[in-house]
Protein backbone atom coordinates (compact mmCIF):
# COMPACT_ATOMS: atom_id res chain seq x y z
CA UNK A 1 0.00 0.00 0.00
CA UNK A 2 1.12 3.60 -0.52
CA UNK A 3 2.82 5.17 2.46
CA UNK A 4 2.45 8.93 2.93
CA UNK A 5 5.52 10.87 3.89
CA UNK A 6 3.49 13.57 5.61
CA UNK A 7 0.27 13.03 7.49
CA UNK A 8 -1.84 16.16 7.26
CA UNK A 9 -5.49 17.01 7.87
CA UNK A 10 -7.74 16.89 4.84
CA UNK A 11 -8.18 20.65 4.94
CA UNK A 12 -4.45 21.36 4.92
CA UNK A 13 -2.83 22.78 1.81
CA UNK A 14 0.13 20.39 2.00
CA UNK A 15 -0.21 17.50 -0.48
CA UNK A 16 0.22 13.87 0.48
CA UNK A 17 3.61 12.55 -0.62
CA UNK A 18 3.91 8.93 -1.69
CA UNK A 19 7.31 7.28 -1.71
CA UNK A 20 8.71 5.21 -4.51
CA UNK A 21 9.60 1.66 -3.48
CA UNK A 22 12.03 -0.92 -4.84
CA UNK A 23 11.00 -4.48 -4.02
CA UNK A 24 13.88 -6.41 -5.58
CA UNK A 25 16.41 -8.38 -3.57
CA UNK A 26 20.03 -9.37 -4.18
CA UNK A 27 19.55 -13.15 -4.22
CA UNK A 28 16.76 -12.93 -6.81
CA UNK A 29 18.70 -10.59 -9.07
CA UNK A 30 21.88 -12.64 -8.66
CA UNK A 31 20.18 -15.51 -10.53
CA UNK A 32 19.35 -13.21 -13.44
CA UNK A 33 22.78 -11.56 -13.40
CA UNK A 34 24.85 -14.77 -13.39
CA UNK A 35 22.81 -16.32 -16.22
CA UNK A 36 23.13 -13.11 -18.24
CA UNK A 37 26.88 -13.03 -17.66
CA UNK A 38 27.44 -16.67 -18.60
CA UNK A 39 25.29 -16.56 -21.74
CA UNK A 40 26.88 -13.28 -22.86
CA UNK A 41 30.36 -14.79 -22.51
CA UNK A 42 29.41 -18.09 -24.18
CA UNK A 43 27.76 -16.32 -27.15
CA UNK A 44 30.66 -13.84 -27.48
CA UNK A 45 28.37 -10.91 -26.68
CA UNK A 46 25.43 -11.81 -28.92
CA UNK A 47 23.21 -12.44 -25.90
CA UNK A 48 24.03 -8.99 -24.43
CA UNK A 49 20.82 -7.30 -25.72
CA UNK A 50 18.68 -10.01 -24.10
CA UNK A 51 20.68 -9.58 -20.89
CA UNK A 52 20.10 -5.82 -21.05
CA UNK A 53 16.34 -6.20 -21.52
CA UNK A 54 16.06 -8.80 -18.72
CA UNK A 55 17.94 -6.47 -16.37
CA UNK A 56 15.87 -3.40 -17.27
CA UNK A 57 12.66 -5.40 -16.95
CA UNK A 58 13.65 -6.66 -13.52
CA UNK A 59 14.52 -3.24 -12.14
CA UNK A 60 11.48 -1.58 -13.74
CA UNK A 61 9.13 -4.31 -12.53
CA UNK A 62 10.36 -3.95 -8.95
CA UNK A 63 10.09 -0.15 -8.90
CA UNK A 64 6.67 0.97 -7.71
CA UNK A 65 4.68 4.03 -6.73
CA UNK A 66 2.04 2.93 -4.26
CA UNK A 67 0.59 -0.31 -5.63
CA UNK A 68 1.64 0.25 -9.25
CA UNK A 69 4.94 -0.95 -10.70
CA UNK A 70 6.73 0.07 -13.87
CA UNK A 71 7.31 -2.24 -16.83
CA UNK A 72 9.79 -2.55 -19.70
CA UNK A 73 8.97 -4.40 -22.91
CA UNK A 74 11.72 -3.67 -25.46
CA UNK A 75 12.56 -6.21 -28.17
CA UNK A 76 16.16 -7.47 -27.73
CA UNK A 77 16.44 -8.14 -31.45
CA UNK A 78 16.13 -4.42 -32.20
CA UNK A 79 18.93 -3.69 -29.76
CA UNK A 80 21.07 -6.36 -31.46
CA UNK A 81 20.40 -4.79 -34.86
CA UNK A 82 21.30 -1.34 -33.51
CA UNK A 83 24.56 -2.60 -32.06
CA UNK A 84 25.32 -4.37 -35.33
CA UNK A 85 24.94 -1.06 -37.15
CA UNK A 86 27.28 0.64 -34.68
CA UNK A 87 29.90 -2.12 -35.08
CA UNK A 88 29.60 -1.92 -38.87
CA UNK A 89 30.14 1.85 -38.72
CA UNK A 90 33.20 1.41 -36.49
CA UNK A 91 34.59 -1.22 -38.85
CA UNK A 92 34.06 1.10 -41.82
CA UNK A 93 35.89 3.87 -39.96
CA UNK A 94 38.81 1.55 -39.12
CA UNK A 95 39.06 0.48 -42.76
CA UNK A 96 38.88 4.09 -43.96
CA UNK A 97 41.69 4.99 -41.55
CA UNK A 98 43.91 2.46 -43.33
CA UNK A 99 42.97 3.79 -46.76
CA UNK A 100 43.00 7.57 -46.35
CA UNK A 101 43.36 10.07 -43.53
CA UNK A 102 40.96 12.43 -45.28
CA UNK A 103 38.33 9.71 -45.66
CA UNK A 104 38.62 8.68 -42.00
CA UNK A 105 38.38 12.34 -40.95
CA UNK A 106 35.27 12.82 -43.07
CA UNK A 107 33.62 9.72 -41.55
CA UNK A 108 34.57 10.90 -38.06
CA UNK A 109 32.91 14.26 -38.71
CA UNK A 110 29.80 12.54 -40.02
CA UNK A 111 29.63 10.38 -36.90
CA UNK A 112 30.24 13.42 -34.70
CA UNK A 113 27.30 15.31 -36.17
CA UNK A 114 25.07 12.22 -36.21
CA UNK A 115 25.67 11.58 -32.52
CA UNK A 116 22.90 13.92 -31.22
CA UNK A 117 20.30 12.32 -33.52
CA UNK A 118 21.45 8.82 -32.53
CA UNK A 119 21.31 9.68 -28.82
CA UNK A 120 17.78 11.07 -29.19
CA UNK A 121 16.63 7.93 -31.03
CA UNK A 122 18.18 5.68 -28.41
CA UNK A 123 16.56 7.63 -25.56
CA UNK A 124 13.22 7.61 -27.40
CA UNK A 125 13.49 3.84 -27.78
CA UNK A 126 13.92 3.21 -24.06
CA UNK A 127 11.29 5.79 -23.10
CA UNK A 128 8.72 4.24 -25.41
CA UNK A 129 9.30 0.76 -24.00
CA UNK A 130 8.98 1.92 -20.39
CA UNK A 131 5.40 1.79 -19.07
CA UNK A 132 3.52 2.76 -15.95
CA UNK A 133 -0.08 1.65 -15.55
CA UNK A 134 -0.05 0.53 -19.17
CA UNK A 135 0.86 3.99 -20.51
CA UNK A 136 4.17 4.53 -22.29
CA UNK A 137 6.69 7.28 -21.78
CA UNK A 138 7.83 9.28 -24.81
CA UNK A 139 10.84 11.32 -25.82
CA UNK A 140 11.25 13.54 -28.87
CA UNK A 141 13.66 16.41 -29.43
CA UNK A 142 14.72 18.51 -32.44
CA UNK A 143 18.26 18.05 -33.72
CA UNK A 144 19.33 21.63 -32.98
CA UNK A 145 18.48 21.37 -29.27
CA UNK A 146 20.08 17.94 -29.01
CA UNK A 147 23.25 19.21 -30.68
CA UNK A 148 23.44 22.15 -28.29
CA UNK A 149 22.91 20.01 -25.17
CA UNK A 150 25.22 17.17 -26.22
CA UNK A 151 27.94 18.94 -28.24
CA UNK A 152 27.96 22.72 -27.85
CA UNK A 153 27.36 22.82 -24.08
CA UNK A 154 30.20 20.36 -23.24
CA UNK A 155 32.54 22.35 -25.51
CA UNK A 156 31.59 25.55 -23.66
CA UNK A 157 32.25 23.82 -20.33
CA UNK A 158 35.70 22.75 -21.56
CA UNK A 159 36.62 26.15 -22.99
CA UNK A 160 35.60 27.84 -19.73
CA UNK A 161 37.94 25.50 -17.81
CA UNK A 162 34.94 24.00 -16.04
CA UNK A 163 33.37 27.28 -14.95
CA UNK A 164 30.33 26.68 -17.17
CA UNK A 165 29.97 23.02 -16.14
CA UNK A 166 27.21 23.59 -13.53
CA UNK A 167 25.19 25.58 -16.05
CA UNK A 168 25.63 22.92 -18.75
CA UNK A 169 24.48 20.20 -16.33
CA UNK A 170 21.31 22.13 -15.57
CA UNK A 171 20.77 22.79 -19.25
CA UNK A 172 21.17 19.08 -20.01
CA UNK A 173 18.62 18.11 -17.37
CA UNK A 174 16.21 20.68 -18.75
CA UNK A 175 16.69 19.29 -22.26
CA UNK A 176 15.90 15.72 -21.17
CA UNK A 177 12.92 16.64 -18.98
CA UNK A 178 11.17 19.08 -21.31
CA UNK A 179 11.25 16.65 -24.22
CA UNK A 180 9.93 13.73 -22.16
CA UNK A 181 6.29 12.82 -21.71
CA UNK A 182 4.07 10.28 -20.00
CA UNK A 183 1.40 9.43 -22.53
CA UNK A 184 -0.01 12.79 -23.59
CA UNK A 185 1.28 14.64 -20.51
CA UNK A 186 4.59 16.42 -21.06
CA UNK A 187 7.16 17.17 -18.36
CA UNK A 188 8.12 20.69 -17.36
CA UNK A 189 11.40 21.83 -15.85
CA UNK A 190 11.96 25.16 -14.10
CA UNK A 191 15.49 25.84 -12.93
CA UNK A 192 18.13 28.42 -12.17
CA UNK A 193 21.89 28.00 -12.33
CA UNK A 194 22.63 29.05 -8.73
CA UNK A 195 21.78 25.71 -7.02
CA UNK A 196 23.91 23.84 -9.57
CA UNK A 197 26.87 26.11 -8.90
CA UNK A 198 26.39 25.58 -5.17
CA UNK A 199 26.56 21.79 -5.60
CA UNK A 200 29.67 21.95 -7.79
CA UNK A 201 31.36 24.52 -5.56
CA UNK A 202 31.04 22.33 -2.46
CA UNK A 203 32.05 19.20 -4.39
CA UNK A 204 35.10 21.06 -5.75
CA UNK A 205 36.19 22.10 -2.25
CA UNK A 206 35.95 18.50 -1.09
CA UNK A 207 37.94 17.34 -4.13
CA UNK A 208 40.64 19.95 -3.47
CA UNK A 209 40.84 18.75 0.12
CA UNK A 210 41.29 15.19 -1.10
CA UNK A 211 44.03 16.28 -3.51
CA UNK A 212 45.82 18.21 -0.76
CA UNK A 213 45.82 15.17 1.52
CA UNK A 214 47.01 12.94 -1.33
CA UNK A 215 49.78 15.46 -2.03
CA UNK A 216 50.96 15.28 1.59
CA UNK A 217 51.11 11.48 1.34
CA UNK A 218 53.05 11.66 -1.94
CA UNK A 219 55.59 14.16 -0.58
CA UNK A 220 56.11 12.08 2.58
CA UNK A 221 56.66 8.95 0.50
CA UNK A 222 59.07 10.74 -1.87
CA UNK A 223 61.21 12.13 0.95
CA UNK A 224 61.60 8.63 2.35
CA UNK A 225 61.62 9.66 5.99
CA UNK A 226 61.27 7.10 8.76
CA UNK A 227 57.71 8.19 9.50
CA UNK A 228 56.78 8.43 5.83
CA UNK A 229 54.85 5.17 5.65
CA UNK A 230 52.61 5.82 8.69
CA UNK A 231 52.02 9.38 7.51
CA UNK A 232 51.22 8.18 4.01
CA UNK A 233 48.65 5.71 5.33
CA UNK A 234 47.21 8.26 7.74
CA UNK A 235 46.63 10.75 4.90
CA UNK A 236 45.55 8.28 2.22
CA UNK A 237 42.44 7.09 4.09
CA UNK A 238 40.91 10.55 4.66
CA UNK A 239 41.94 11.59 1.14
CA UNK A 240 40.07 8.63 -0.37
CA UNK A 241 37.09 9.29 1.90
CA UNK A 242 37.00 12.97 0.88
CA UNK A 243 37.17 12.03 -2.81
CA UNK A 244 34.31 9.54 -2.62
CA UNK A 245 32.23 11.95 -0.57
CA UNK A 246 32.81 14.66 -3.21
CA UNK A 247 31.61 12.29 -5.96
CA UNK A 248 28.59 11.25 -3.89
CA UNK A 249 27.78 14.87 -3.00
CA UNK A 250 27.77 15.92 -6.65
CA UNK A 251 25.66 12.96 -7.78
CA UNK A 252 23.17 13.30 -4.92
CA UNK A 253 22.88 17.04 -5.47
CA UNK A 254 22.28 16.72 -9.22
CA UNK A 255 19.73 13.94 -8.70
CA UNK A 256 17.82 16.01 -6.14
CA UNK A 257 17.82 19.05 -8.43
CA UNK A 258 16.57 17.00 -11.38
CA UNK A 259 13.47 15.79 -9.57
CA UNK A 260 12.79 18.95 -7.58
CA UNK A 261 12.78 21.04 -10.76
CA UNK A 262 10.67 18.58 -12.78
CA UNK A 263 6.89 18.71 -13.05
CA UNK A 264 4.31 16.74 -15.02
CA UNK A 265 0.77 17.98 -14.98
CA UNK A 266 -0.17 18.50 -11.32
CA UNK A 267 2.41 15.96 -10.16
CA UNK A 268 5.40 17.15 -8.16
CA UNK A 269 8.51 15.24 -7.11
CA UNK A 270 10.69 15.40 -4.04
CA UNK A 271 14.14 13.84 -3.88
CA UNK A 272 16.05 13.54 -0.61
CA UNK A 273 19.09 11.52 -1.66
CA UNK A 274 21.80 12.10 0.97
CA UNK A 275 25.48 12.31 0.10
CA UNK A 276 26.52 10.51 3.31
CA UNK A 277 24.37 7.48 2.51
CA UNK A 278 25.45 7.41 -1.12
CA UNK A 279 29.17 7.68 -0.24
CA UNK A 280 28.87 4.89 2.33
CA UNK A 281 27.11 2.73 -0.23
CA UNK A 282 29.84 3.37 -2.83
CA UNK A 283 32.65 2.52 -0.41
CA UNK A 284 31.09 -0.61 1.08
CA UNK A 285 29.76 -1.90 -2.24
CA UNK A 286 33.10 -1.26 -3.94
CA UNK A 287 34.96 -3.13 -1.19
CA UNK A 288 32.50 -6.03 -1.41
CA UNK A 289 32.80 -6.25 -5.20
CA UNK A 290 36.60 -6.32 -5.02
CA UNK A 291 36.65 -8.86 -2.18
CA UNK A 292 34.17 -11.15 -3.98
CA UNK A 293 35.89 -10.81 -7.38
CA UNK A 294 32.75 -9.22 -8.80
CA UNK A 295 30.16 -11.63 -7.39
CA UNK A 296 28.73 -8.92 -5.10
CA UNK A 297 27.77 -6.76 -8.11
CA UNK A 298 24.05 -7.74 -7.98
CA UNK A 299 23.94 -6.89 -4.26
CA UNK A 300 25.51 -3.50 -4.95
CA UNK A 301 23.09 -2.70 -7.77
CA UNK A 302 20.04 -3.64 -5.70
CA UNK A 303 21.29 -1.53 -2.77
CA UNK A 304 21.72 1.49 -5.05
CA UNK A 305 18.29 1.02 -6.66
CA UNK A 306 16.63 0.76 -3.26
CA UNK A 307 18.39 3.85 -1.90
CA UNK A 308 17.48 5.93 -4.94
CA UNK A 309 13.86 4.77 -4.90
CA UNK A 310 13.31 5.35 -1.19
CA UNK A 311 14.76 8.86 -1.48
CA UNK A 312 12.14 9.83 -4.07
CA UNK A 313 8.52 10.80 -3.49
CA UNK A 314 5.58 11.96 -5.58
CA UNK A 315 2.64 14.24 -4.82
CA UNK A 316 -0.50 13.86 -6.97
CA UNK A 317 -3.27 16.25 -5.82
CA UNK A 318 -5.85 14.70 -8.15
CA UNK A 319 -4.64 11.13 -7.56
CA UNK A 320 -2.69 8.78 -9.80
CA UNK A 321 -5.82 7.18 -11.27
CA UNK A 322 -7.21 10.47 -12.54
CA UNK A 323 -3.84 11.58 -13.83
CA UNK A 324 -3.22 8.30 -15.69
CA UNK A 325 -6.64 8.51 -17.34
CA UNK A 326 -5.99 12.10 -18.41
CA UNK A 327 -2.57 11.12 -19.83
CA UNK A 328 -3.74 8.14 -21.85
CA UNK A 329 -3.44 8.68 -25.64
CA UNK A 330 -6.61 8.60 -27.70
CA UNK A 331 -7.47 5.14 -28.96
CA UNK A 332 -6.19 4.58 -32.49
CA UNK A 333 -3.97 7.65 -32.70
CA UNK A 334 -1.58 6.40 -30.01
CA UNK A 335 -1.36 2.93 -31.55
CA UNK A 336 -0.64 4.30 -35.03
CA UNK A 337 2.03 6.66 -33.70
CA UNK A 338 3.72 3.85 -31.78
CA UNK A 339 3.74 1.46 -34.74
CA UNK A 340 5.09 4.15 -37.06
CA UNK A 341 7.90 4.94 -34.63
CA UNK A 342 8.83 1.26 -34.36
CA UNK A 343 9.30 1.10 -38.12
CA UNK A 344 12.14 3.61 -38.00
CA UNK A 345 13.49 3.42 -34.47
CA UNK A 346 16.06 1.08 -32.95
CA UNK A 347 18.36 1.15 -29.96
CA UNK A 348 21.94 2.14 -30.71
CA UNK A 349 23.09 0.96 -27.31
CA UNK A 350 24.47 4.42 -26.41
Amino acid sequence: MSQPLVSAPAAAAEPTWVRFRFHGNASEYFGIWIVNLCLTVVTLGIYAPWAKVRTRRYFAGNLAIGDSAFDYDADPMRILIGRGIVLAALAAYALADLVSDKLSFALAMIGFFLYPAAAVRSTAFHHRHTLFRGIRFRFSAPYAEAAFALIVAPVLATLSLGLALPWTQGRRQQFIARHSAYGTSGFGFEWSARPYYRVFWKASLLSLGALALAGVAAIASWRGERLARPLEIATFVPAAAAFWFAVAYAQAGLTNLLYRNARIGDLRFRSELRAQQLAWLYVTSGAAIIASLGLATPWARVRLARLRAESLALAAPTGLDAFAQASEPEEGLGAIASETADLFDFDLGL
